[in-house]
């Protein structure tokens, strides 16, 4: 079995539109599937071991079953220990290719309590492709009736394989400019600032953020990693860190206080930054923290009138969100502005309610980002991509 020109022509055209069109990746499965005579297909996103799925896109899997697979099942597959084995860049038949025999398959915990069940009796699976510290798996399913991949119908599988790695840099590139757009949206009216990666360390430091690295030893690096002189402040900055990176969630973030000797304090404004995981069907929704350094009495200057216009807030709740932005917690409004601590958390909550916030970096980034905050000129973020994406 081969493609015909027709087929291949139209595979083509649709694989290249992939990773420009919303369901474009499971519109080429689906095509696939239909142009070799099977049952299923599936694209997935793993870690560089290959033994965790960060990401995928499947068709015609019932999405429970799915989600078995990639939670659990990916992994008890019996051909997966052989294919790490096996020469990248090419896909193998299961039935061909591999020491397992078909009645050893048939034996197998995956088939009976996964395969069977979906009525998937042979595939034909391989690494597609790497992008830095990922593997791209295609793997295509057929039922018993349908038959095993023979050496015809994996050499037309295989004419396809380049094709779909230069498609699936592409998307990799769209992923970069996503990162780097997200990135440059955030860093708001506060040019300070420092993004950190996956593993917390610093992948960006702006030229105004570097000065307070060499001011009196509150701020330091450690291994590229952000170090502050307190203990206690440091737990509470790297534990913030860690919710930013791993929990993935929008309101997650907190504002870090950092005193120095015979100056003003610090704030810290530590929050998620990446891009919409929504356009991203094959790559993980991968976080960076921004770390914005804010100096209360000379970073930003704050309109409270317009700021209360802009977001419908009373003057008491525009004064206490924009002591929110310079990074003050709400035991310090009430003793600034001589109010209950009640008084001040009662106040905070209104305005996380008209603001559709929920947490004080959340809002700190809205008010930031408005108008109404007001500073010098921006630093230039133009060297963000090649620090964090070389």
């Amino acid at each position: 079995m081969h493609f015909t020109e027709q087929q291949q022509h139209h595979l083509l055209d649709r694989l290249y539109l992939a990773p420009f069109e919303k369901d474009g990746w499971q519109t080429f499965l689906a095509d696939l599937v239909q142009a070799c005579d099977s049952r299923s297909a599936r694209l997935l996103t793993l870690n560089a071991n290959a033994d965790r799925v960060y990401s995928s896109v499947q068709v015609n899997t019932d999405a429970k079953a799915h989600q078995a697979y990639v939670d659990y099942y990916v992994n008890h597959c019996p051909w997966r220990p052989e294919l790490a084995q096996k020469e990248p860049g090419q896909l193998y038949s299961t039935f061909l290719d591999f020491s397992c025999n078909q009645q050893q398959f048939y034996r197998s915990e995956f088939f009976n309590d996964w395969a069977r069940p979906q009525n998937i009796h042979h595939g034909a699976c391989g690494t597609a492709g790497s992008y830095q510290d990922l593997n791209f798996q295609l793997l295509v399913q057929r039922t018993g009736d349908q038959g095993h991949f023979d050496r015809n119908v994996m050499s037309a599988l295989n004419g396809l394989l380049p094709h779909v790695r230069r498609a699936l840099h592409i998307e990799a590139l769209h992923w970069q400019q996503r990162c780097l757009r997200s990135a440059r949206e955030q860093q708001h009216n506060c040019a300070a600032m420092m993004l950190l990666d996956e593993q917390g360390r610093v992948a960006f430091m702006s030229e105004e953020a570097q000065a307070y690295f060499c001011d009196g030893g509150a701020i330091g690096l450690r291994d590229s990693a952000i170090y502050l002189r307190h203990a206690a402040t440091q737990q509470s900055l790297m534990s913030t860190i860690s919710e930013v990176l791993n929990a993935r969630l929008a309101h997650a973030g907190n504002v870090i206080n950092v005193e120095r000797a015979g100056q003003s304090d610090l704030r810290l404004l530590v929050m998620p930054v990446h891009p919409d995981a929504t356009e991203n069907p094959l790559f993980p929704t991968r976080a960076f923290a921004a770390v914005f350094i804010i100096d209360i009495e000379s970073e930003v200057h704050i309109d409270e009138h317009l700021l209360a216009q802009l977001l419908g807030l009373t003057a008491a709740e525009a004064r206490n969100a924009s002591a929110v932005a310079r990074g003050m917690s709400p035991a310090e409004l009430a003793r600034a502005f001589n109010v209950s601590i009640h008084t001040a958390r009662s106040q905070l909550k209104s305005v996380f309610r008209k603001t559709g916030t929920s947490s004080q970096s959340q809002l700190s980034s809205l008010i930031l980002n408005s108008p109404a905050a007001q500073r010098g000129p921006r630093g230039n973020l133009s060297s963000i991509a090649d620090r964090i994406f070389s």
